[in-house]
């Protein structure tokens, strides 16, 4: 569709919506079945291009409708570890500037930066030097 043509078709809509008292019935049903022939004919025409909208469509359906909050999906056991902390460090990166991911290896679990404190040294040391 042209823009002149554009254009006629909004006067056209403008028009109607106006003198609509004036208009009789069989001329708007006449002009309604015209606009769903053109609709119509356009999807025929570009029917590659809506299927590839509406299989857009569905991804995002599907994965807005996947989704999870993230303290679920850090507690969740079943979820690797590297990509847990690939998303605290995205999370801190975003939120605190010029935050740091640092991670104790222990034997002491939740409660291991108390007992490992050369490790935690070492990453303060670092901490302070920058």
């Amino acid at each position: 569709m042209g823009k002149g043509n554009l254009t006629t078709f909004f006067v056209v809509l403008f028009l109607l919506g106006k003198y609509r008292k004036k208009i009789p019935n069989f001329v708007l049903k006449r002009i309604f079945i015209g606009f769903l022939l053109v609709l119509v004919a356009l999807a025929v025409v570009y029917r590659e291009l809506l299927d590839y909208g509406l299989a857009q469509a569905r991804g995002q359906l599907r994965i807005l409708t996947n989704t999870r909050p993230i303290a679920e999906v850090l507690q969740d056991a079943t979820f690797p570890d590297s990509l847990k902390k690939q998303l605290r460090q995205k999370l801190l990166a975003k939120y605190i500037k010029d935050a740091d991911y640092q991670e104790i290896d222990s034997l002491y679990g939740h409660d291991g930066f108390l007992i490992e404190y050369k490790q935690l040294k070492q990453i303060l040391k670092a901490w302070y030097v920058r």
